[in-house]
């Protein structure tokens, strides 16, 4: 891994803003200004297209739910550790299942969490590292 990969992905935590303050205050040519934008936008459709969409549908609860009074809170917690870092993303399987005693009672909603957390892992995947954004 290069260098550059390596100190891209510590800035994931800093908002663009601060992002670009930085990059005038050290000179940073314009072109790594816009590579840094486009490496942080894979993160951001991942959070928006994997963490922030309602996952798929597996089984059916019982009676035909589609879902329970369970994962509502469930999710909002998953996300609220998640948003506002999207450095956070690369743990996002290990949130998942610190958070998963609120499904506890649930195998479909468990399901429908390891799903889920396999879905952002393969997102992550095939995340473009810094150097060849």
């Amino acid at each position: 891994m290069d260098i550059a990969d390596k100190a891209a992905a510590l800035t994931l935590r800093m908002s663009a803003s601060e992002f670009l303050k930085r990059a005038r205050e050290s000179n940073l040519h314009d072109s790594v200004v816009v590579k840094w934008y486009r490496f942080r936008e894979q993160w951001s459709d991942i959070f928006t297209e994997h963490i922030l969409s309602k996952p798929r549908m597996g089984m059916l609860h019982k009676g035909g739910a589609k879902t329970c009074e369970l994962w509502g809170p469930f999710q909002f917690e998953v996300i609220k550790r998640i948003a506002g870092d999207l450095a956070s993303i690369n743990r996002a399987t290990s949130i998942i299942e610190a958070e998963d005693d609120i499904i506890e009672g649930c195998n479909y909603c468990k399901d429908k969490a390891s799903r889920w957390g396999r879905s952002i892992a393969s997102a992550i995947g095939n995340i473009e590292p810094f150097s060849r954004v």
